[in-house]
């Protein structure tokens, strides 16, 4: 109601489509009230909206997405990812998918898995990202430790609280002199920006864990980092984006290599399946550079040959 009375609109954003296609009406009819007609034509047109499983509509999918581009380039300008970075140091990303071998099997989850089973899919599902995230906590732990020890200000994010304490436990067990923070959901917003400004403030090497719900938006302070590890994907594009922004922001000054861990045969796999189509929407719709890059990363399209050419064209470029 107060859009349709003002005389000029303005919306400002980092994550114009936060998960699906569908989040743009809502935004555009703000901004340009009518612009793209009502929310049900919006998403039969443009979501290839049909009639949901369990009722209600699915408007997951997407259609007629040149038309809709033609739409938004009246109303919607997209800042580029190398306008907004142009002085910002490199960031590199990395596909880290770890095979079985390289996995620890985890103790004690087949019981887990049962009483899970028997409280319904849901609950089956959450065991199973534990799981999941249990098999690569040895890898992340080592990985982080060397890179600590070369000097380096790592952070690791998880998804889950109990995969963040288990984390932090392991890394603190194997970090020598460098200090380590670690904070989640259950702790006050209070103490999880007093460990933000003590990272910030720190200028040597040190290690920092935590969940992508806490710390993976609207927090400055981790920029100054070295190597990210992502332990448990986030679920939408606007997770993804708004996490990665943490370390690559106005204020960095130093190059960041960003790690998205999978294990092979788990439900990771699914996860980075449902992330990737989702990405990919969103670089289709928008022409965006930066989830297409994420996408192209996650798909594995990025062979050690491209990795090695990126680092040279970084350093060249320093």
């Amino acid at each position: 109601a107060i859009s349709r009375m003002a005389h000029r609109r303005l919306g400002l954003t980092a994550t114009l489509i936060r998960d699906r296609v569908g989040d743009l009406w809502g935004q555009a009819d703000l901004v340009s009230p009518n612009f793209l007609g009502t929310n049900w034509s919006f998403v039969h047109r443009y979501c290839d909206a049909k009639p949901g499983k369990f009722g209600g509509l699915d408007v997951s999918g997407r259609s007629n997405e040149e038309e809709l581009k033609k739409r938004l380039a009246k109303i919607v300008h997209v800042v580029s990812r190398e306008e907004m970075a142009r002085k910002l140091p490199p960031k590199r990303r990395q596909l880290v998918y770890l095979s079985k071998t390289d996995q620890v099997r985890p103790a004690g989850f087949s019981a887990e898995m049962k009483r899970a089973a028997r409280n319904g899919v849901h609950a089956l599902f959450e065991m199973r990202l534990l799981e999941a995230a249990s098999r690569k906590r040895h890898w992340i732990t080592e990985t982080v430790a060397d890179a600590v020890d070369a000097g380096q200000k790592v952070c690791v994010f998880t998804g889950r609280r109990k995969d963040c304490e288990a984390l932090a436990k392991l890394i603190g067990k194997k970090l020598k002199d460098a200090p380590l923070w670690t904070g989640h959901g259950g702790d006050s917003t209070q103490y999880r920006d007093g460990i933000v400004a003590e990272y910030a403030a720190h200028e040597g090497a040190a290690a920092f864990v935590g969940t992508t719900d806490a710390f993976g938006e609207s927090i400055d302070g981790l920029q100054n980092t070295d190597l990210v590890v992502f332990g448990l994907l986030p679920w939408t594009p606007g997770q993804i984006t708004q996490a990665e922004g943490r370390f690559s922001r106005h204020g960095s000054n130093r190059s960041v290599l960003i790690m998205y861990t999978i294990a092979q045969g788990t439900v990771d796999e699914s996860v980075a399946d449902v992330l990737l189509n989702k990405l990919q929407a969103v670089e289709a719709v928008l022409d965006d550079k930066e989830s297409g890059e994420v996408a192209s990363t996650l798909a594995g399209d990025q062979d050690e040959d491209s990795i090695i050419a990126s680092i040279l064209a970084a350093s060249a470029g320093l």
